[in-house]
Protein backbone atom coordinates (compact mmCIF):
# COMPACT_ATOMS: atom_id res chain seq x y z
CA UNK A 1 0.00 0.00 0.00
CA UNK A 2 2.84 2.38 0.85
CA UNK A 3 4.38 1.70 -2.56
CA UNK A 4 1.09 2.50 -4.30
CA UNK A 5 0.65 5.73 -2.36
CA UNK A 6 4.23 6.74 -3.14
CA UNK A 7 3.59 6.09 -6.82
CA UNK A 8 0.40 8.18 -6.79
CA UNK A 9 2.12 11.02 -4.98
CA UNK A 10 4.93 11.08 -7.55
CA UNK A 11 2.45 11.12 -10.41
CA UNK A 12 0.43 13.99 -8.94
CA UNK A 13 3.60 15.92 -8.14
CA UNK A 14 4.71 15.59 -11.75
CA UNK A 15 1.31 16.79 -12.93
CA UNK A 16 1.57 19.89 -10.79
CA UNK A 17 5.14 20.61 -11.86
CA UNK A 18 4.35 20.21 -15.53
CA UNK A 19 1.18 22.25 -15.20
CA UNK A 20 3.21 25.15 -13.85
CA UNK A 21 5.61 24.87 -16.77
CA UNK A 22 2.70 25.12 -19.22
CA UNK A 23 1.03 27.94 -17.34
CA UNK A 24 4.24 29.95 -17.33
CA UNK A 25 4.43 29.83 -21.13
CA UNK A 26 0.87 30.61 -22.16
CA UNK A 27 1.88 32.22 -25.45
CA UNK A 28 2.81 28.81 -26.74
CA UNK A 29 -0.83 27.79 -26.48
CA UNK A 30 -1.96 29.98 -29.33
CA UNK A 31 0.86 31.01 -31.63
CA UNK A 32 0.61 28.04 -33.94
CA UNK A 33 1.09 24.34 -33.39
CA UNK A 34 4.74 24.22 -34.35
CA UNK A 35 6.01 26.85 -31.92
CA UNK A 36 3.80 25.55 -29.13
CA UNK A 37 4.82 21.93 -29.62
CA UNK A 38 8.55 22.54 -29.88
CA UNK A 39 8.65 24.56 -26.68
CA UNK A 40 6.35 22.25 -24.74
CA UNK A 41 8.13 19.12 -25.91
CA UNK A 42 11.56 20.48 -25.02
CA UNK A 43 10.37 21.21 -21.49
CA UNK A 44 8.67 17.84 -21.28
CA UNK A 45 11.83 16.04 -22.46
CA UNK A 46 13.84 17.83 -19.82
CA UNK A 47 11.26 17.00 -17.13
CA UNK A 48 11.18 13.28 -17.96
CA UNK A 49 14.75 12.85 -19.13
CA UNK A 50 15.97 9.33 -18.40
CA UNK A 51 12.54 8.35 -17.05
CA UNK A 52 12.40 4.74 -18.22
CA UNK A 53 13.80 2.92 -15.19
CA UNK A 54 10.63 0.88 -14.59
CA UNK A 55 8.44 -0.98 -17.09
CA UNK A 56 5.16 0.53 -18.27
CA UNK A 57 2.12 -0.15 -16.15
CA UNK A 58 0.16 -3.04 -17.71
CA UNK A 59 -3.05 -1.04 -18.26
CA UNK A 60 -1.15 1.71 -20.10
CA UNK A 61 0.67 -0.80 -22.26
CA UNK A 62 -2.59 -2.52 -23.19
CA UNK A 63 -4.16 0.84 -24.08
CA UNK A 64 -1.19 1.81 -26.28
CA UNK A 65 -1.28 -1.50 -28.15
CA UNK A 66 -5.02 -1.15 -28.80
CA UNK A 67 -4.49 2.47 -29.88
CA UNK A 68 -1.78 1.35 -32.35
CA UNK A 69 -4.03 -1.25 -33.96
CA UNK A 70 -7.13 0.96 -34.11
CA UNK A 71 -5.30 3.85 -35.83
CA UNK A 72 -3.46 1.88 -38.54
CA UNK A 73 -0.13 1.87 -36.69
CA UNK A 74 1.83 -0.05 -39.37
CA UNK A 75 1.04 2.78 -41.84
CA UNK A 76 2.14 5.64 -39.56
CA UNK A 77 4.85 7.89 -40.92
CA UNK A 78 6.86 7.25 -37.74
CA UNK A 79 6.29 4.21 -35.53
CA UNK A 80 9.79 3.42 -34.27
CA UNK A 81 9.79 0.96 -31.36
CA UNK A 82 6.06 0.33 -31.26
CA UNK A 83 5.07 -3.21 -30.23
CA UNK A 84 8.73 -3.98 -29.64
CA UNK A 85 9.81 -4.21 -26.02
CA UNK A 86 8.37 -2.03 -23.29
CA UNK A 87 6.84 1.38 -24.25
CA UNK A 88 8.62 3.35 -21.54
CA UNK A 89 11.89 1.46 -21.36
CA UNK A 90 12.21 1.10 -25.14
CA UNK A 91 11.04 4.68 -25.71
CA UNK A 92 8.32 4.08 -28.27
CA UNK A 93 8.10 6.99 -30.71
CA UNK A 94 5.90 9.81 -29.37
CA UNK A 95 5.55 8.32 -25.86
CA UNK A 96 6.87 9.79 -22.62
CA UNK A 97 6.71 8.27 -19.16
CA UNK A 98 7.38 8.97 -15.51
CA UNK A 99 10.22 7.13 -13.72
CA UNK A 100 7.58 4.83 -12.26
CA UNK A 101 6.33 3.67 -15.68
CA UNK A 102 3.19 5.76 -16.11
CA UNK A 103 2.57 7.07 -19.63
CA UNK A 104 2.06 10.84 -19.38
CA UNK A 105 2.28 11.94 -23.02
CA UNK A 106 1.25 10.71 -26.45
CA UNK A 107 2.33 13.10 -29.22
CA UNK A 108 1.83 11.75 -32.73
CA UNK A 109 0.79 14.83 -34.68
CA UNK A 110 0.87 14.89 -38.52
CA UNK A 111 1.86 11.23 -38.48
CA UNK A 112 -0.69 9.57 -40.76
CA UNK A 113 -2.94 8.11 -38.06
CA UNK A 114 -6.26 6.80 -39.41
CA UNK A 115 -9.15 4.98 -37.80
CA UNK A 116 -10.83 5.59 -34.46
CA UNK A 117 -9.78 6.40 -30.91
CA UNK A 118 -10.27 3.29 -28.74
CA UNK A 119 -12.24 3.65 -25.49
CA UNK A 120 -9.37 2.02 -23.60
CA UNK A 121 -7.33 5.19 -24.16
CA UNK A 122 -9.38 6.85 -21.44
CA UNK A 123 -8.15 4.23 -18.95
CA UNK A 124 -4.68 5.84 -18.95
CA UNK A 125 -5.32 7.58 -15.66
CA UNK A 126 -2.03 9.53 -15.55
CA UNK A 127 -2.07 10.78 -19.14
CA UNK A 128 -1.35 14.50 -19.21
CA UNK A 129 -0.81 15.29 -22.89
CA UNK A 130 -2.69 13.81 -25.85
CA UNK A 131 -1.58 15.60 -28.98
CA UNK A 132 -2.79 14.01 -32.23
CA UNK A 133 -3.56 16.97 -34.49
CA UNK A 134 -3.34 16.86 -38.29
CA UNK A 135 -4.16 13.19 -38.83
CA UNK A 136 -7.08 11.22 -40.30
CA UNK A 137 -8.73 10.01 -37.10
CA UNK A 138 -12.47 9.56 -37.59
CA UNK A 139 -15.50 8.26 -35.75
CA UNK A 140 -17.22 9.56 -32.64
CA UNK A 141 -15.12 11.56 -30.20
CA UNK A 142 -15.20 9.34 -27.08
CA UNK A 143 -16.87 11.20 -24.23
CA UNK A 144 -14.75 9.07 -21.90
CA UNK A 145 -11.71 11.12 -22.99
CA UNK A 146 -13.06 13.88 -20.77
CA UNK A 147 -12.83 11.68 -17.68
CA UNK A 148 -9.01 11.57 -17.63
CA UNK A 149 -8.56 13.85 -14.64
CA UNK A 150 -4.81 14.28 -15.17
CA UNK A 151 -5.16 15.83 -18.67
CA UNK A 152 -3.32 19.09 -19.23
CA UNK A 153 -3.38 19.24 -23.06
CA UNK A 154 -6.00 17.66 -25.32
CA UNK A 155 -5.19 18.58 -28.93
CA UNK A 156 -7.12 16.75 -31.65
CA UNK A 157 -7.23 19.55 -34.25
CA UNK A 158 -7.50 18.75 -37.96
CA UNK A 159 -8.97 15.28 -37.92
CA UNK A 160 -12.36 13.88 -38.94
CA UNK A 161 -13.92 13.38 -35.52
CA UNK A 162 -17.69 13.70 -35.09
CA UNK A 163 -20.18 13.55 -32.26
CA UNK A 164 -20.91 15.96 -29.41
CA UNK A 165 -18.95 17.43 -26.56
CA UNK A 166 -20.06 16.39 -23.09
CA UNK A 167 -22.53 18.73 -21.42
CA UNK A 168 -20.16 19.04 -18.46
CA UNK A 169 -16.37 19.24 -18.58
CA UNK A 170 -14.58 18.94 -15.27
CA UNK A 171 -10.83 18.65 -15.72
CA UNK A 172 -8.93 20.48 -12.98
CA UNK A 173 -5.52 20.53 -14.68
CA UNK A 174 -6.57 21.15 -18.30
CA UNK A 175 -4.89 24.19 -19.87
CA UNK A 176 -5.42 23.60 -23.59
CA UNK A 177 -8.48 22.16 -25.38
CA UNK A 178 -8.05 22.12 -29.17
CA UNK A 179 -10.68 20.41 -31.33
CA UNK A 180 -10.67 22.68 -34.40
CA UNK A 181 -11.23 21.46 -37.96
CA UNK A 182 -13.26 18.35 -37.24
CA UNK A 183 -16.94 17.47 -37.74
CA UNK A 184 -18.13 17.93 -34.18
CA UNK A 185 -21.72 19.13 -33.77
CA UNK A 186 -24.12 19.83 -30.95
CA UNK A 187 -23.88 22.50 -28.28
CA UNK A 188 -21.03 23.88 -26.24
CA UNK A 189 -20.84 22.38 -22.73
CA UNK A 190 -23.21 24.19 -20.38
CA UNK A 191 -20.96 23.62 -17.39
CA UNK A 192 -17.20 24.04 -17.10
CA UNK A 193 -15.07 23.14 -14.10
CA UNK A 194 -11.63 23.80 -15.56
CA UNK A 195 -10.02 26.44 -13.35
CA UNK A 196 -6.70 26.33 -15.23
CA UNK A 197 -8.03 26.31 -18.80
CA UNK A 198 -6.26 28.94 -20.90
CA UNK A 199 -7.03 28.03 -24.51
CA UNK A 200 -10.21 26.72 -26.18
CA UNK A 201 -10.42 26.21 -29.94
CA UNK A 202 -13.44 24.55 -31.54
CA UNK A 203 -13.35 26.43 -34.86
CA UNK A 204 -14.31 24.83 -38.17
CA UNK A 205 -16.86 22.36 -36.86
CA UNK A 206 -20.66 22.18 -37.00
CA UNK A 207 -21.49 23.30 -33.48
CA UNK A 208 -24.78 25.10 -32.92
CA UNK A 209 -26.74 27.23 -30.52
CA UNK A 210 -25.99 30.31 -28.44
CA UNK A 211 -22.86 30.60 -26.37
CA UNK A 212 -23.38 29.49 -22.77
CA UNK A 213 -22.83 32.01 -20.00
CA UNK A 214 -20.89 29.26 -18.19
CA UNK A 215 -17.84 30.16 -20.29
CA UNK A 216 -17.46 33.00 -17.82
CA UNK A 217 -16.44 30.39 -15.23
CA UNK A 218 -13.01 29.96 -16.86
CA UNK A 219 -11.00 32.55 -14.93
CA UNK A 220 -7.67 31.94 -16.69
CA UNK A 221 -8.99 31.73 -20.26
CA UNK A 222 -6.83 33.71 -22.67
CA UNK A 223 -7.71 32.28 -26.07
CA UNK A 224 -11.22 31.47 -27.37
CA UNK A 225 -11.77 30.53 -31.03
CA UNK A 226 -15.37 29.76 -32.01
CA UNK A 227 -15.11 30.62 -35.73
CA UNK A 228 -16.62 28.68 -38.63
CA UNK A 229 -19.51 26.97 -36.83
CA UNK A 230 -23.27 27.53 -36.70
CA UNK A 231 -23.38 29.48 -33.44
CA UNK A 232 -25.97 32.22 -32.98
CA UNK A 233 -26.25 35.28 -30.78
CA UNK A 234 -26.66 37.02 -28.49
CA UNK A 235 -23.32 37.24 -26.71
CA UNK A 236 -23.57 36.55 -22.96
CA UNK A 237 -22.85 39.70 -20.94
CA UNK A 238 -21.25 37.38 -18.37
CA UNK A 239 -18.24 36.98 -20.68
CA UNK A 240 -17.15 40.24 -19.05
CA UNK A 241 -15.80 38.06 -16.21
CA UNK A 242 -13.03 36.73 -18.50
CA UNK A 243 -10.64 39.48 -17.57
CA UNK A 244 -7.61 37.41 -18.68
CA UNK A 245 -8.99 36.98 -22.22
CA UNK A 246 -6.56 38.09 -24.93
CA UNK A 247 -8.06 36.60 -28.10
CA UNK A 248 -11.71 36.21 -29.08
CA UNK A 249 -12.49 34.86 -32.56
CA UNK A 250 -16.10 34.51 -33.72
CA UNK A 251 -16.00 34.67 -37.51
CA UNK A 252 -17.97 32.99 -40.29
CA UNK A 253 -20.67 31.48 -38.12
CA UNK A 254 -23.61 30.27 -40.21
CA UNK A 255 -26.44 30.29 -37.68
CA UNK A 256 -29.60 31.35 -39.54
CA UNK A 257 -31.77 31.86 -36.47
CA UNK A 258 -31.41 33.75 -33.25
CA UNK A 259 -30.52 37.35 -32.56
CA UNK A 260 -27.62 39.01 -34.37
CA UNK A 261 -25.11 39.61 -31.58
CA UNK A 262 -24.10 42.98 -30.27
CA UNK A 263 -21.06 43.81 -28.19
CA UNK A 264 -22.37 44.14 -24.62
CA UNK A 265 -21.37 47.32 -22.82
CA UNK A 266 -20.27 45.11 -19.91
CA UNK A 267 -17.39 43.82 -22.01
CA UNK A 268 -15.42 46.95 -21.21
CA UNK A 269 -13.88 44.80 -18.46
CA UNK A 270 -11.92 42.75 -21.03
CA UNK A 271 -8.92 44.94 -20.41
CA UNK A 272 -6.34 42.40 -21.64
CA UNK A 273 -7.96 41.84 -25.03
CA UNK A 274 -5.46 41.96 -27.89
CA UNK A 275 -7.22 40.23 -30.77
CA UNK A 276 -10.97 40.68 -31.41
CA UNK A 277 -12.37 39.25 -34.66
CA UNK A 278 -16.15 38.92 -34.95
CA UNK A 279 -18.57 38.72 -37.90
CA UNK A 280 -22.28 39.43 -38.09
CA UNK A 281 -22.62 42.10 -35.40
CA UNK A 282 -25.58 44.47 -35.21
CA UNK A 283 -26.29 47.72 -33.43
CA UNK A 284 -23.73 50.45 -32.77
CA UNK A 285 -20.12 49.90 -31.88
CA UNK A 286 -20.02 50.59 -28.14
CA UNK A 287 -17.76 53.38 -26.98
CA UNK A 288 -15.64 51.06 -24.83
CA UNK A 289 -12.32 51.09 -26.63
CA UNK A 290 -10.68 53.24 -23.98
CA UNK A 291 -10.77 50.10 -21.82
CA UNK A 292 -9.34 47.88 -24.57
CA UNK A 293 -6.06 49.75 -24.64
CA UNK A 294 -4.01 46.62 -25.39
CA UNK A 295 -5.97 45.78 -28.54
CA UNK A 296 -3.75 44.94 -31.53
CA UNK A 297 -6.26 43.48 -34.01
CA UNK A 298 -9.87 44.67 -34.42
CA UNK A 299 -11.91 42.99 -37.17
CA UNK A 300 -15.70 43.35 -37.24
CA UNK A 301 -17.01 42.45 -40.68
CA UNK A 302 -20.08 41.29 -42.64
CA UNK A 303 -22.67 42.55 -40.22
CA UNK A 304 -25.32 45.21 -39.67
CA UNK A 305 -23.33 47.64 -37.57
CA UNK A 306 -24.78 51.14 -37.69
CA UNK A 307 -23.90 54.50 -36.22
CA UNK A 308 -20.59 56.31 -36.41
CA UNK A 309 -17.05 55.27 -35.63
CA UNK A 310 -16.64 55.87 -31.87
CA UNK A 311 -14.00 58.39 -30.96
CA UNK A 312 -12.55 56.08 -28.31
CA UNK A 313 -11.29 53.87 -31.12
CA UNK A 314 -8.65 56.51 -31.85
CA UNK A 315 -7.10 55.84 -28.44
CA UNK A 316 -5.97 52.31 -29.32
CA UNK A 317 -2.26 53.03 -29.29
CA UNK A 318 -1.26 49.38 -29.76
CA UNK A 319 -3.57 48.76 -32.72
CA UNK A 320 -1.96 47.14 -35.76
CA UNK A 321 -4.95 46.07 -37.86
CA UNK A 322 -8.31 47.87 -38.06
CA UNK A 323 -11.05 46.25 -40.17
CA UNK A 324 -14.66 47.46 -39.98
CA UNK A 325 -15.89 46.40 -43.41
CA UNK A 326 -19.16 45.29 -45.00
CA UNK A 327 -21.40 46.96 -42.45
CA UNK A 328 -23.62 50.06 -42.43
CA UNK A 329 -21.39 52.50 -40.57
CA UNK A 330 -22.26 56.14 -41.31
CA UNK A 331 -20.76 59.55 -40.69
CA UNK A 332 -17.30 60.81 -41.55
CA UNK A 333 -13.88 59.37 -40.90
CA UNK A 334 -12.70 61.18 -37.76
CA UNK A 335 -9.38 62.98 -38.11
CA UNK A 336 -8.25 61.39 -34.85
CA UNK A 337 -7.79 58.18 -36.87
CA UNK A 338 -4.39 59.60 -37.71
CA UNK A 339 -3.49 59.59 -34.02
CA UNK A 340 -3.28 55.81 -34.03
CA UNK A 341 0.23 54.59 -33.41
CA UNK A 342 2.69 55.62 -36.11
CA UNK A 343 4.85 52.60 -35.25
CA UNK A 344 2.30 49.79 -34.95
CA UNK A 345 -0.61 50.59 -37.32
CA UNK A 346 -0.15 48.74 -40.61
CA UNK A 347 -3.60 48.06 -42.07
CA UNK A 348 -6.93 49.95 -42.21
CA UNK A 349 -10.02 48.57 -43.97
CA UNK A 350 -13.32 50.47 -43.72
CA UNK A 351 -14.67 49.34 -47.09
CA UNK A 352 -18.33 48.72 -47.99
CA UNK A 353 -19.99 51.02 -45.49
CA UNK A 354 -21.95 54.29 -45.80
CA UNK A 355 -19.17 56.67 -44.80
CA UNK A 356 -19.26 60.17 -46.28
CA UNK A 357 -17.37 63.45 -46.40
CA UNK A 358 -13.77 64.34 -47.14
CA UNK A 359 -10.90 62.21 -45.91
CA UNK A 360 -8.72 63.86 -43.28
CA UNK A 361 -5.43 64.81 -44.89
CA UNK A 362 -3.26 63.54 -42.05
CA UNK A 363 -2.27 60.01 -43.06
CA UNK A 364 1.39 60.96 -43.24
CA UNK A 365 1.63 60.39 -39.49
CA UNK A 366 0.98 56.64 -40.00
CA UNK A 367 4.52 55.90 -41.12
CA UNK A 368 4.22 52.11 -41.19
CA UNK A 369 0.86 51.87 -42.93
CA UNK A 370 1.01 49.16 -45.61
CA UNK A 371 -2.64 48.75 -46.65
CA UNK A 372 -5.46 51.29 -46.85
CA UNK A 373 -8.89 50.11 -48.03
CA UNK A 374 -11.76 52.60 -48.13
CA UNK A 375 -13.56 51.33 -51.23
CA UNK A 376 -17.34 51.32 -51.73
CA UNK A 377 -18.32 54.23 -49.52
CA UNK A 378 -19.47 57.76 -50.34
CA UNK A 379 -16.27 59.67 -49.64
CA UNK A 380 -15.80 62.84 -51.69
CA UNK A 381 -13.27 65.62 -52.22
CA UNK A 382 -9.65 65.23 -53.22
CA UNK A 383 -7.41 62.25 -52.66
CA UNK A 384 -5.37 62.98 -49.50
CA UNK A 385 -1.94 64.24 -50.53
CA UNK A 386 -0.55 63.16 -47.14
CA UNK A 387 -0.66 59.52 -48.23
CA UNK A 388 2.51 60.30 -50.16
CA UNK A 389 4.39 60.26 -46.85
CA UNK A 390 3.36 56.65 -46.11
CA UNK A 391 6.58 55.19 -47.47
CA UNK A 392 5.63 51.58 -46.63
CA UNK A 393 2.25 51.69 -48.37
CA UNK A 394 1.81 48.67 -50.66
CA UNK A 395 -1.91 48.66 -51.44
CA UNK A 396 -4.38 51.52 -51.87
CA UNK A 397 -8.05 50.69 -52.46
CA UNK A 398 -10.27 53.77 -52.90
CA UNK A 399 -12.59 52.50 -55.64
CA UNK A 400 -16.27 53.39 -55.94
CA UNK A 401 -16.46 56.60 -54.00
CA UNK A 402 -16.92 60.20 -55.22
CA UNK A 403 -13.36 61.47 -55.20
CA UNK A 404 -12.66 64.34 -57.60
CA UNK A 405 -9.65 66.24 -58.87
CA UNK A 406 -6.30 64.65 -59.59
CA UNK A 407 -3.92 61.94 -58.46
CA UNK A 408 -1.52 64.03 -56.34
CA UNK A 409 2.14 64.45 -57.30
CA UNK A 410 3.03 63.62 -53.66
CA UNK A 411 2.42 59.94 -54.53
CA UNK A 412 5.57 59.98 -56.68
CA UNK A 413 7.72 58.44 -53.96
CA UNK A 414 5.30 55.65 -53.11
CA UNK A 415 6.14 52.11 -54.17
CA UNK A 416 2.63 50.76 -54.47
CA UNK A 417 2.01 47.25 -55.73
CA UNK A 418 -1.77 47.68 -56.03
CA UNK A 419 -3.81 50.79 -56.83
CA UNK A 420 -7.59 50.62 -57.27
CA UNK A 421 -9.35 53.97 -57.73
CA UNK A 422 -11.92 53.04 -60.36
CA UNK A 423 -15.48 54.29 -60.09
CA UNK A 424 -14.72 57.83 -58.90
CA UNK A 425 -14.81 61.27 -60.54
CA UNK A 426 -11.08 61.82 -60.96
CA UNK A 427 -10.16 63.81 -64.03
CA UNK A 428 -6.42 64.51 -64.09
CA UNK A 429 -3.02 63.11 -63.18
CA UNK A 430 -0.40 65.45 -61.72
CA UNK A 431 2.97 65.71 -63.41
CA UNK A 432 5.91 63.65 -62.18
CA UNK A 433 4.11 60.33 -61.62
CA UNK A 434 5.61 58.27 -64.44
CA UNK A 435 7.89 56.25 -62.15
CA UNK A 436 5.05 55.79 -59.69
CA UNK A 437 2.82 54.08 -62.26
CA UNK A 438 5.66 52.06 -63.73
CA UNK A 439 6.23 50.20 -60.47
CA UNK A 440 2.59 49.23 -59.87
CA UNK A 441 1.81 45.55 -60.46
CA UNK A 442 -1.98 45.94 -60.54
CA UNK A 443 -3.69 49.21 -61.29
CA UNK A 444 -7.35 49.99 -61.99
CA UNK A 445 -8.36 53.48 -63.14
CA UNK A 446 -11.46 52.91 -65.29
CA UNK A 447 -14.86 54.51 -64.64
CA UNK A 448 -13.39 57.96 -64.09
CA UNK A 449 -14.01 60.99 -66.37
CA UNK A 450 -10.35 61.45 -67.29
CA UNK A 451 -9.28 64.54 -69.20
CA UNK A 452 -7.72 63.54 -72.48
CA UNK A 453 -5.21 63.08 -73.75
CA UNK A 454 -3.73 61.19 -70.82
CA UNK A 455 0.08 61.01 -70.46
CA UNK A 456 1.50 58.45 -72.89
CA UNK A 457 3.03 56.38 -70.09
CA UNK A 458 -0.47 56.02 -68.61
CA UNK A 459 -2.61 55.60 -71.72
CA UNK A 460 -0.28 52.78 -72.86
CA UNK A 461 -0.26 51.12 -69.43
CA UNK A 462 -2.22 47.89 -69.84
CA UNK A 463 -2.14 47.31 -66.07
CA UNK A 464 -4.10 50.47 -65.35
CA UNK A 465 -6.69 50.47 -68.14
CA UNK A 466 -7.68 54.15 -68.00
CA UNK A 467 -10.42 55.07 -70.45
CA UNK A 468 -11.52 58.39 -71.87
CA UNK A 469 -14.95 59.41 -73.04
CA UNK A 470 -15.31 59.52 -76.83
CA UNK A 471 -16.79 62.99 -76.31
CA UNK A 472 -13.66 64.23 -74.62
CA UNK A 473 -11.66 66.43 -76.96
CA UNK A 474 -8.59 68.51 -76.36
CA UNK A 475 -10.93 71.35 -75.44
CA UNK A 476 -12.93 71.66 -72.29
CA UNK A 477 -16.69 71.94 -72.58
CA UNK A 478 -16.48 75.72 -72.29
CA UNK A 479 -15.18 75.68 -75.86
CA UNK A 480 -18.49 74.09 -76.82
CA UNK A 481 -17.42 72.51 -80.08
CA UNK A 482 -17.79 68.81 -79.37
CA UNK A 483 -20.23 69.03 -76.51
CA UNK A 484 -22.97 71.12 -78.13
CA UNK A 485 -22.74 69.62 -81.59
CA UNK A 486 -23.45 66.01 -80.62
CA UNK A 487 -26.57 64.37 -79.28
CA UNK A 488 -24.35 61.98 -77.30
CA UNK A 489 -22.41 64.49 -75.21
CA UNK A 490 -22.73 66.86 -72.28
CA UNK A 491 -20.95 67.76 -69.08
CA UNK A 492 -21.23 67.76 -65.30
CA UNK A 493 -21.45 71.10 -63.54
CA UNK A 494 -18.68 70.06 -61.16
CA UNK A 495 -16.15 69.06 -63.81
CA UNK A 496 -14.54 70.42 -66.98
CA UNK A 497 -14.79 67.40 -69.27
CA UNK A 498 -17.13 66.71 -72.14
CA UNK A 499 -18.69 63.31 -71.40
CA UNK A 500 -21.08 60.79 -72.90
CA UNK A 501 -24.77 61.14 -72.11
CA UNK A 502 -28.30 61.98 -73.21
CA UNK A 503 -31.03 64.35 -72.11
CA UNK A 504 -31.68 61.91 -69.24
CA UNK A 505 -28.24 62.27 -67.73
CA UNK A 506 -24.69 60.96 -68.09
CA UNK A 507 -24.23 57.50 -69.57
CA UNK A 508 -22.12 56.45 -66.60
CA UNK A 509 -23.60 57.03 -63.15
CA UNK A 510 -20.19 57.56 -61.60
CA UNK A 511 -19.75 60.82 -63.56
CA UNK A 512 -22.43 62.78 -61.67
CA UNK A 513 -26.07 62.85 -60.64
CA UNK A 514 -28.63 63.64 -63.40
CA UNK A 515 -29.47 66.86 -61.53
CA UNK A 516 -25.89 68.05 -62.13
CA UNK A 517 -25.87 67.11 -65.80
CA UNK A 518 -25.97 69.59 -68.71
CA UNK A 519 -26.98 68.07 -72.03
CA UNK A 520 -24.72 69.69 -74.56
CA UNK A 521 -27.01 69.99 -77.59
CA UNK A 522 -29.60 71.80 -75.48
CA UNK A 523 -27.11 74.20 -73.87
CA UNK A 524 -26.13 77.64 -74.95
CA UNK A 525 -22.47 77.98 -75.91
CA UNK A 526 -20.64 79.47 -72.94
CA UNK A 527 -17.49 80.97 -74.46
Amino acid sequence: MAFIMEKLNIAMLLILVYQQILLSSSKELYQGHQERDEAAENKHKELFKGSSSKPTTPSDKDALEEFYHSTAGPAWLQNAGWLSGDPCQSMWYGIRCTPSGDVVEITLSHNGLAGQLPPKLSEMKNLQILRLYDNYISGILPISMFTIQSLIVLDLDQNQLSGNLPSVISLPYLTNLSLASNQIDGFMPYSWNCPNLQSVSVSSNNMIGPLPSSLSKLPKLKYLDLSDNIFTGPFPPEISALTSLETLLFQRNRGSSGVAPTIPESWHTLVNLKNFQVDGLSGDLPDIFDSWSKLEVLKVTFGQLTGEIPMSLCNLKSLQTLVISNNMITGTLPSCICKLSSTTMTSIDLSSNHLTGHLPDCFGSLHNLTDLTLASNNFSGNLPASLGACSHLNSLYLAYNRFTGSIPYTYAKLELKTLEIQGNKLSTVDDGLEQFFTGISFCSLYDNPWSCPLPTYLSNNTNCNPTCSKCNSLDKHTSCKACVSSSECGWCTEGPNCLEGTNQGPTYEYNCEPSNWIYGIEAACNK
